[in-house]
């Protein structure tokens, strides 16, 4: 995809959906939800796979045809050496990231933005939208999601590890 879950598709600067780890689109990911839904928190798995055999699972929010990238395909954008890591300063902050293996946008697509969409706290209050990206992947790591994380001002970016019940934007590739 070419925008963030949530986001309008016509927008690939749209910040979408805030996702807690493993949770279904059920209203608890929508900007606006109040945070009280963000107690009801169940933890289930995106990825009924493996992490070289991805399949999408009943709980991936993702729409037909696409799913959760893993975070091997995550690391996979991050260190090949034919994408480049552009900052986008104008309008909206985040990434541009060109080329790109046509998995991750579309068949035509050459390149694809990731916008500082931020995140919501453990207790579901919104957090850092315009300096920081977070996008869940479908991995985990000893009762942690796995995710990709930026931060425009220090030129960082690498997955890592973080509470489920945090809410961060999905980026969904083809299945």
């Amino acid at each position: 995809m070419t925008y963030n879950l949530g986001a309008d598709s016509n927008n690939p600067e749209g910040l979408g959906d805030l996702y807690q780890w493993g949770r279904a689109a059920d209203g608890h990911e929508k900007r606006d939800s109040p945070t009280n839904v963000w107690s009801d928190f169940k933890t289930t798995q995106w990825n009924s796979g493996t992490e070289t055999e991805p399949i999408k699972s009943e709980y991936d929010p993702c729409p037909q045809g696409w799913r959760v990238p893993t975070q091997t395909e995550w690391e996979s954008i991050i260190n090949s050496p034919k994408n480049q890591w552009l900052s986008k300063t104008t309008r909206v902050f985040g990434y541009s990231v060109i080329p790109i293996v046509p998995q991750y946008c579309t068949t035509t697509s050459t390149g694809f933005f990731l916008p500082d969409a931020g995140q919501r706290t453990q207790n579901g209050i919104p957090n850092e939208a315009g300096s920081g990206g977070y996008y869940w992947s479908s991995s985990e790591n000893n009762n942690r999601g796995l995710d990709l994380d930026f931060f425009e001002t220090d030129d960082y970016y690498k997955v890592v590890p973080n509470p489920k019940k945090i809410g961060m934007s999905i980026r969904c590739i083809h299945e």
